[in-house]
């Protein structure tokens, strides 16, 4: 790679379920592999770093995350001032080549939500979910993109998919209405539930 990027994860909601109760999401051990290759690795969660590390390895213990995921470095949040997960604040990288996976709409920067991949909220242990590997195709896209090439839309599964991966490109047209995007994020919720029905 010419490029080295930095893949901020979420835990709570993105990785796993709760810090209680940590279920896996299905597709992680795939997910973070495949993020390994696109760059560096790093964990950006609310949850401490004690807590942290224990849900990993338990994820590493019980194989649903590969073995290097238990020395991946976790953002210190908690010592710096802001509400935001500022990608700048990720020592030795910066918001240019950096991007965050995460579920939840509040925690990203204004000013970086073109690095932004979202995923669903995860909280129900659905064993059919597969919010990773839509987001994992929607990071390689970014980095195409942002490398001057283009990425071929196909989605595993049906149309339902095709719909799902417009969300980068109403994204880019909502970009800092807030809350418009919690409408948006109510739609592909339904779309989700009817696909299950």
């Amino acid at each position: 790679m010419d490029v080295n990027y930095t893949i901020a994860l979420d835990l709570e909601g993105t990785l796993i379920t709760d810090a209680e109760q940590p279920i896996p999401r299905p597709g992680l051990f795939a997910f973070l592999e495949a993020c390994r290759q696109l760059g560096r690795v790093v964990i950006y969660t609310m949850v401490d770093q004690d807590t942290s590390q224990e849900i990993i390895r338990e994820m590493v213990a019980g194989g649903h995350a590969p073995g290097w995921f238990v020395d991946v470095e976790w953002v210190d949040w908690f010592s710096v001032d802001t509400a935001h997960k500022d990608l700048n604040l990720i020592p030795g990288s910066d918001a240019v080549h950096a991007f965050l996976v995460d579920d939840h709409t509040g925690f990203v920067h204004p000013d970086q939500l073109d690095r932004w991949i979202q995923v669903m909220f995860y909280e129900s242990g659905d064993s059919e979910d597969r919010e990773l590997e839509l987001a994992l195709w929607r990071l390689k896209r970014k980095i195409a993109l942002q490398a001057g090439k283009d990425l071929e839309l196909t989605f595993p599964g049906d149309p339902i998919w095709a719909l799902c991966g417009m969300q980068d490109q109403i994204d880019e047209l909502l970009h800092d209405n807030f809350e418009l995007q919690a409408e948006k994020e109510k739609l592909i919720r339904a779309i989700h539930k009817l696909e299950k029905e």
